[in-house]
């Protein structure tokens, strides 16, 4: 079985690396088409489409039909950004790729940005966090009353992560961020609706994989 991946950027890839790492390693990965296309019909394959920005994921899907004309799987992970909800981005999607075969396809929005999606465990944000402040300074934060009142005023809707990150001095690096994140995530039991689709999007590859079906 085979299936195509197009998303964002370097932190979806990594979201993405750790879930097959902690699901299966007897999958293949490339973002090589040649790689992907000479890749036996019963070799579990995943093609990775790098699109660079939510902008271009829709445009790059539209212009790479000989990627899934095959009976390929076909998922989508992008954000809301600017677009108000996901049924509006779900019609963009159906504009700019109207012949999409749908029951092959499986889009996973975030809403408006990844680091949403951090919310679904807080304690491993923290941790991360506390990490990230001990690598830079080499110490540990000064006033963990504030950072746990910062982590408590969240908007729930629109949190600024970021705005934590500057509060102490430090940058947020996206990919960096996203690696030790997703390395302590627990993607099978999250109860978060966007990690359901996630893991559901990727199911039977991986089912299929585990019990060396296909191989």
């Amino acid at each position: 079985m085979k299936a195509v991946i197009y998303y964002e950027g370097p932190s979806e890839r990594e979201m993405i690396n750790q879930l097959l790492y902690k699901s299966s390693q007897v999958i293949i990965h490339t973002e090589d088409y040649k790689e992907f296309l000479d890749a036996p019909i019963n070799q579990h394959c995943i093609l990775f489409y790098d699109c660079k920005a939510d902008g271009n994921v829709f445009p790059s899907i539209a212009k790479t039909p000989y990627y899934y004309k095959n009976d390929e799987q076909i998922i989508i992970i992008r954000d809301l950004e600017t677009t108000d909800c996901f049924i509006l981005l779900k019609d963009e999607l159906n504009d700019y790729c109207p012949k999409l075969p749908e029951a092959r396809t499986k889009p996973i929005f975030a809403k408006y940005t990844l680091e949403h999606v951090y919310l679904a465990d807080l304690d491993i944000f923290k941790q991360v966090f506390r990490l990230t402040y001990r690598r830079k300074t080499g110490k540990e934060i000064p006033d963990n009353e504030r950072f746990e009142k910062l982590i408590d005023n969240l908007d729930p809707i629109k949190p600024d992560l970021k705005g934590i990150f500057r509060a102490y001095g430090i940058a947020f690096h996206k990919p960096a961020i996203a690696h030790e994140f997703f390395a302590r995530f627990d993607f099978q039991n999250s109860n978060h609706p966007y990690f359901i689709r996630l893991v559901k999007s990727l199911h039977k590859l991986l089912h299929e994989a585990e019990n060396g079906v296909g191989s």
